[in-house]
């Protein structure tokens, strides 16, 4: 079958029953209606670009030196002479091209023949960095020797620093990007340089981030030049990017036709993938079977052995199974091409972690069952994974694996796997779960949902302001654009932790956090560890101690939970451990020197001690991270047991960071206690301790951790939990400390007393719901005159600040969809617990209380973005993504009509109806209403005309006609 994107209604998708929390750090899209504009590509523009073309081919004919640099047998070199055109001509060029074309290998090759003195190559993994960058040094090897090749390609990424003077082309991971970014300026301001941001498809946070910077380097220097490269892009989303950097908005788009060898496609609704296989794998030596995620591996080999057996009690005999998934370690990972005995077949069963960045040479055979778990943020901002279907972008990825590299290549679309669970067990059988059901490929959605609005914004706008932006800067830069409030909600917790000043500029302790691979509330008790070791009250030993604690909390801990492994970590942990930062510190001082093993003792210990060998090298490599930032060698460290006030002082400098993620007791559920946010209020969402948790609280115990949650399949249908995990015990004094030490707290008045003959007001300071030292005497405020404010709010309102211009956003877009729908409409849409809809006249009304206690419009400005933060004020408080997708979809601003042009739209209580406008004549708006245009959603417009008496009506397409 021929893959074609098409549209379909995305589903209604289940709303969260959740309380509001403050943990709310992460970022949605930004309205689609000031961003989804598209000019026309003028028939000038592109007759100027085929001019070029013709002009560039023949000066190229003319001129050709002996050496012709690429790879003649890929597809890719077909178009050469176009690409380079392009390049040459507009500083923003989109190329696509399916997997195996050669866009990523030989595009470096092209411009460095075209003369290019740089060429920087962004891929989104490591792995994909290595193995691109030695792809690229062999062909120059092959084609120019060793001597002219040998230092021309550099490689560098976080574990990885292979760079030359004479490098010509540099492959790197974005965040190394933009890292070197200021480097790279000063060293190639004034040369021709290109930068590839390749593997946009996969729309990966850090690629888009290194995009927006590059595309505002590209835009300040004339011979630069900026080329997105995938094998399934979203045009649409490039375009609106890209064109505020090419003259006349033209973007042009280069797509490379075919591949080496071609792959066919086919549909299997009836079919598991594990059926799929037993009918047509004994015609593959060599196979992938695509499945949501890890744990259902397991599932799928045992199934796929069972049917094999039903036709040959001896088939699958003859099959070596082997796994693939983003939790392997590089050793096993490095066996996965292993040889395989003689007549024998290889299934590779794999998540979604293998449908890029691997190479299985010899595949002809995919099954994908069409799902992917993936990270899903809720209402408050919470991370939690979810299985979802796949896009039909990422269908062609998986269904690409075939035939990459021999012909004979083809791809089956299974149903769904059916999910098992082993919690669910009846006299020894497995019960069977509700399955998702089978959607045909035209019916998946196109494109991947963005990382971006996936992801908590923290850290990425930390990186940014480290390179002495604003992410607000370089928002309108980079392919998914994120909501202003999000911006600032993130400006707000990094401000809280003292990493931004109040101009939202990057501080000397937010420098020092940007040095660390983690996130910003770990990175944070690290600095805090590190000055207070300057200052003389801590030891180098501490530093250790914290540097292998934040590590291992970072990748979620040693521990194996798979269902099969047995709770043997629990022996390497002092049973006077009573939170998950400690027990870490044990099991990372443990494994210390397991690297020195034969691999089989290596394996060993970690099997028996339910050792996750993925995660312990992730956090051997973040640790080493940490510790070259302290100047300390992670080989030359043997970490001692802490004494308790030892212990103290660890949970002490990680509070610093973790103060807004700090929870209370809330009551009991199934006689377990649940706790809440201290910043939450009634509504706030009651979490309980991961089973996975070592902690043992005290009563009244104060906790901080990070909050999650999760969906579990049962009998019943999918039941969520909502949990914390890695629990850090933390003492309130400690925490009130640190808020004071930052200027987050906030007096609470309370009754007014006598002192002596006078009558005076107290207030206790507090931190959430933590009391800040003792009541004191409540200072009486200047008395600001009516008048005063009433000028104030004026101006404010006038000249809003980037914090009412957010919330100002978000009332916008709330008024939209009141007016578009009727309330019975839009509550089925609505987040269940969303606060009361904020609007122009609410927000004034904050400006107005705070005009009573401040004389500054920018001290107005700042309250309201703690007013953002502190009620988690996003869009997605009351309408989650897929039903703002679905609503925009259903309300569109505008129409075009065939033969009148693009025609606006107005709502009125859920009606839509059009007006006549200056420049649209009587016989143009009947010839509209004679089409008798309805909205996607079935929905008639209505047209508004004057009646004759005076005042207006609004009339059918039919009545409007007649009259």
């Amino acid at each position: 079958m021929t893959l074609m994107a098409a549209e379909r209604q995305p589903p209604i998708f289940k709303r969260r029953d959740h309380g509001s929390e403050r943990r709310g750090v992460f970022s949605v899209p930004a309205d689609i209606n000031t961003l989804a504009y598209r000019q026309e590509q003028s028939k000038q523009s592109k007759a100027r670009l085929l001019a070029k073309l013709r002009e560039a081919q023949r000066a190229r004919t003319e001129t050709l030196e002996a050496i012709d640099l690429g790879n003649k047998a890929l597809p890719a070199y077909t178009h050469k002479h176009e690409i380079l055109a392009n390049i040459d001509a507009y500083k923003a060029v989109i190329l696509g091209g399916p997997t195996g074309s050669g866009k990523s290998t030989q595009l470096p090759q092209y411009l460095y023949e075209a003369g290019y003195d740089m060429t920087v190559v962004l891929v989104p993994r490591r792995v994909i960095a290595d193995g691109l960058g030695e792809r690229i040094r062999e062909e120059f090897t092959d084609q120019l020797g060793r001597d002219k090749a040998e230092n021309m390609v550099g490689i560098v990424h976080g574990e990885r620093v292979e760079m030359h003077n004479d490098n010509r082309v540099v492959v790197m991971t974005p965040q190394t990007f933009n890292v070197m970014e200021k480097d790279i300026k000063e060293k190639y301001g004034d040369k021709k340089v290109a930068i590839i941001s390749d593997e946009i498809h996969e729309a990966n946070l850090f690629t888009e981030i290194a995009t927006g910077v590059a595309a505002m380097a590209v835009q300040e220097y004339e011979d630069w030049r900026l080329v997105a490269a995938s094998a399934t892009h979203n045009s649409e989303t490039l375009q609106k990017t890209f064109q505020m950097l090419n003259k006349d908005s033209y973007v042009p788009i280069i797509n490379i036709k075919g591949r080496p060898f071609n792959v066919e496609m086919k549909e299997e609704p009836r079919f598991s993938l594990m059926e799929v296989y037993a009918k047509v794998g004994h015609e593959h030596q060599k196979a992938m079977l695509f499945t949501s995620g890890k744990r259902e591996i397991d599932h799928i080999i045992d199934e796929t052995i069972a049917e094999l057996k039903k036709t040959d009690p001896n088939a699958s005999k003859q099959v070596v199974f082997r796994k693939l998934h983003g939790e392997l370690s590089e050793f096993e990972l490095s066996h996965i091409n292993d040889p395989i005995p003689e007549g024998h077949r290889l299934v590779i069963v794999s998540s979604p972690a293998g449908m890029s960045g691997i190479t299985i040479p010899g595949v002809t055979l995919v099954v994908s069952d069409g799902t992917i778990n993936r990270q899903e943020l809720d209402e408050d901002g919470i991370l939690g994974l979810v299985r979802h279907y796949l896009s039909q972008d990422e269908i062609i990825q998986q269904i690409g694996r075939a035939g990459r590299d021999v012909p004979g290549g083809v791809g089956y679309i299974a149903r769904p796997t059916t999910v098992m669970e082993d919690q669910l067990r009846k006299r020894g059988k497995e019960v069977e779960m509700p399955q998702m059901e089978y959607v045909p490929f035209s019916e998946h959605d196109s494109h991947a949902p963005p990382e971006i609005y996936h992801t908590n914004l923290s850290r990425v706008v930390l990186t940014v302001a480290a390179i002495n932006l604003h992410f607000s800067d370089i928002n309108d830069y980079i392919p998914h654009p994120v909501a202003p409030s999000a911006i600032i909600n993130a400006e707000e917790s990094l401000s809280r932790l003292g990493a931004l000043d109040d101009e939202d500029k990057v501080t000397k302790t937010g420098l020092k956090m940007n040095h660390f691979p983690i996130s910003p509330e770990l990175s944070r008790g690290l600095v805090e560890a590190k000055d207070a070791e300057l200052r003389g009250e801590r030891t180098a030993m501490h530093l250790a101690r914290v540097a292998l604690i934040a590590a291992a909390v970072e990748v979620g801990g040693l521990q194996d939970f798979s269902p099969d492994k047995p709770k043997t970590w629990k022996a390497l942990i002092r049973p006077e451990v009573a939170d998950d930062f400690m027990a870490q510190h044990d099991l990372m001082s443990a494994v210390q020197g397991l690297d020195q093993l034969e691999t089989k003792e290596l394996f060993d210990f970690l099997e028996k001690f339910a050792i996750h060998p993925k995660r312990l090298e992730r956090a051997q490599k973040v640790a080493r991270k940490i510790l070259q930032v302290f100047k300390m060698n992670l080989d030359n460290i043997i970490v001692t047991i802490p004494v308790p006030d030892e212990e103290a002082d660890i949970r002490s400098d990680f509070t610093a960071g973790m103060i807004d993620l700090v929870y209370e007791e809330a009551g009991r559920v199934y006689r377990k206690t649940t706790y809440k946010n201290i910043h939450g209020d009634e509504t706030a969402t009651k979490r309980l301790l991961s089973l996975r948790s070592v902690a043992v609280p005290e009563r009244g115990q104060l906790l901080a951790g990070i909050p999650r949650w999760y969906e579990k399949q049962s009998k019943d249908g999918l039941k969520r939990f909502d949990v914390i995990e890695m629990i850090l015990k933390v003492d309130p004094k400690t925490v009130g400390q640190y808020a004071m030490a930052n200027d987050l707290l906030v007096g609470r008045l309370l009754a007014p007393q006598m002192d002596g003959d006078r009558i005076v007001e107290r207030q206790q300071m507090m931190f959430g719901s933590i009391p800040v030292g003792i009541p004191v005497k409540s200072e009486s405020l200047e008395l600001i005159p009516q008048a005063s404010q009433d000028v104030l709010v004026e101006r404010v309102l006038e000249k809003p600040g980037p914090r009412q211009r957010a919330l100002r956003e978000i009332a916008e877009e709330l008024e939209w969809y009141q007016k578009a729908f009727s309330d019975d409409i839009l509550a089925q849409y609505r987040q269940i617990k969303a606060p009361e809809y904020l609007t122009k006249e609410s927000i004034k009304a904050l400006i107005q209380k705070y005009a009573k206690s401040t004389r500054a419009m920018t001290e107005i400005d700042r309250r309201l973005g703690e007013y953002s933060y502190s009620k988690n004020i996003t869009i997605n408080r009351y309408f989650d993504e897929p039903s703002r997708r679905e609503l925009r979809r259903r309300s569109p601003r505008s129409i075009e009509v065939a033969g009148v042009g693009v025609l606006r739209v107005q709502y009125d209580m859920g009606t839509p109806y059009i007006t006549r406008t200056a420049g649209l004549s009587m016989a143009q708006f009947k010839a509209a209403a004679a089409q008798h245009l309805t909205l996607a959603d079935g929905r008639k417009v209505l047209y508004q005309v004057e009646k004759h008496g005076g005042g207006i009506e609004r009339l059918t397409a039919d009545e409007f006609l007649k009259s």
